[in-house]
């Protein structure tokens, strides 16, 4: 989930759902955590393949994505019929 949260779709997501006033705030704070996580990430993995094995590494990494899935199933689409006008993050002049 973290892997492919650096691309394009993440960056209009986040910058869609926080709307014109704070799009750069929420790409700031994506960026941010992506930056802590990969930083942490790859020593917490290097030490738990040291602490136990690779198998028990990848399986623990595997509940991520599954967990991911958890919480995005409980978030509720906007369709385009809920959505407001200021929430896009596409200025005006361009619609």
């Amino acid at each position: 989930m973290i892997s492919l949260s650096w691309n394009g779709l993440a960056f209009t997501a986040a910058a869609e759902t926080a709307g014109i006033a704070r799009s750069g705030a929420a790409l700031g704070f994506q960026q941010t955590v992506l930056g802590v996580l990969y930083t942490a990430g790859a020593p917490a993995f290097a030490a738990l393949v040291a602490a136990t094995s690779w198998r028990v590494a990848f399986e623990v990494a595997a509940v991520f994505p599954l967990v991911g899935v958890l919480v995005l199933l409980r978030v509720a689409e906007v369709t385009g019929a809920g959505r407001r006008r200021e929430m896009s993050a596409i200025p005006p002049a361009a619609r």
